[in-house]
């Protein structure tokens, strides 16, 4: 199914970025911890701090392992589906922004309409039901069940002694007969009441989306800002022109900024899965032709 290989693939590809900050931030973690080691001598010194980036360390290494786990497993799926063997590693240059899939969400026309997918479906079911009633209201019409004839090739006979002629005739009840076409009606107005009731329910689903998309697309506004005000290299930079400053409070100043940035990768990742559920309900995964959602392009996949 293609709405599980997108996720397979924002899986793999927001996992392999969220991996790499952990990486960085184990290895800070690793430095503040030594810094820290080289002060226990000063008798000003904190041990609970030494204890806390202990604590936070293991935590993280406990992460990792996860987070590895889930790297490799979803690199080893995606190779299957591909029929890749070997680890797998996507790059994002071509991947969708989030800034794009803002503009594609508050762009897309609002409300479902006849071609969607699932209402296509249900569409069917009320189009069978109607067939269903008017052939059983034709079979009440024709009181002739069947017509057969038979000849019995016996020379002894004369012709129209071997020859039958045989006809059913239906009687039809009206009571039963009556009954059963009311039945037809009524499974023709259950199926329009679910295709009513499945459109509701879609148009509900998508605006629920959007609002828990609106609310996702702010918060990732504004800790990019916070992101780009906060600049590593600037801030580093100011930190270092302070005179006496302490190298732990560089080494926090990096581990913050790391931070931000996995706070901003969960929010990414929030936001794709949202998108591809609004896709999936707005039946364009798999509407013909197929288009690759997830390309910044957003390319035609079958010509």
């Amino acid at each position: 199914m293609i709405k599980n290989r997108y996720k397979l693939i924002i899986s793999l590809l927001k996992n392999q970025r969220v991996l790499q900050g952990k990486l960085e931030l184990r290895d800070l973690l690793e430095d503040r911890i030594n810094t820290l080691k080289k002060l226990a001598n000063n008798l000003d010194f904190d041990y609970q701090e030494l204890l806390e980036a202990e604590n936070d360390f293991h935590k993280l290494q406990i992460d990792l392992v996860d987070l590895e786990n889930n790297v490799m497993q979803s690199s080893r799926e995606i190779g299957r589906l591909l029929r890749i063997q070997g680890t797998l590693e996507l790059e994002e240059k071509d991947l969708i922004s989030v800034d794009d899939i803002m503009v594609f969400v508050k762009s897309y026309s609002g409300g479902i309409d006849n071609t969607n997918f699932y209402y296509e479906q249900q569409s069917l079911n009320v189009n069978l039901a109607e067939l269903e009633y008017q052939q059983k209201k034709a079979s009440a019409k024709n009181p002739i069940k069947f017509f057969e004839a038979s000849y019995r090739d016996d020379l002894n006979d004369t012709f129209r002694k071997d020859f039958s002629v045989g006809m059913g005739i239906k009687i039809p009840i009206g009571l039963a007969a009556k009954g059963s076409l009311n039945e037809r009606v009524i499974k023709i107005v259950k199926e329009k009441n679910e295709l009513d009731e499945l459109k509701f329910e879609l148009n509900e689903s998508i605006r629920e989306i959007i609002l828990q998309l609106d609310v996702l697309f702010d918060k990732h506004r504004l800790l990019t800002t916070i992101l780009k005000e906060s600049n590593e290299k600037e801030s580093l930079k100011k930190y270092r022109s302070i005179e006496g400053i302490s190298p732990l409070v560089l080494l926090k100043v990096k581990e913050n900024i790391i931070k931000k940035q996995q706070i901003r990768l969960d929010l990414e990742k929030e936001i794709f899965s949202l998108y591809l559920e609004f896709l999936d309900l707005n039946g364009l995964l798999i509407k013909s032709p197929l288009v690759n959602y997830l390309s910044s392009q957003q390319k035609f996949m079958y010509p």
